[in-house]
């Protein structure tokens, strides 16, 4: 699976991919322990299997809503796409003292 998602230089949105993409999102951490626990897709729940969200952007814009939890509300997490065979895409990063939630607004056409 290739990265589908790319960053939108205009602002409007925080991404653009094609309709039909698949998508897989994770969190990484240093010590792993900032975890996916939750996640909607257009307001709808979407599965967290495995640590990652996975789903199929539709036309229009898709917002993705991530719930988020860790032991230590300090440490710095990476909200990345997973592009397959080992390779990745930074969508974000923060730490747990931003909130506990994370959004991405990502159009396709």
């Amino acid at each position: 699976m290739a990265c589908n998602l790319i960053p939108d230089v205009s602002g409007t949105v925080d991404f653009l991919t094609t309709t039909g993409a698949l998508v897989k999102v994770l969190v990484e951490s240093n010590s792993a322990t900032v975890h996916i626990v939750a996640a909607t897709l257009n307001s709808a729940p979407t599965p967290v299997s495995g640590g990652t969200v996975t789903f199929v952007a539709v036309a229009g814009t898709n917002l993705l809503s991530l719930a988020l939890a860790g032991s230590d509300p300090a440490e710095d997490y990476q909200v990345k796409e997973d592009c397959g065979t080992g390779s990745s895409n930074v969508m974000g990063t923060g730490s747990l003292l931003d909130g506990p939630t994370r959004g991405f607004r990502i159009h396709a056409v």
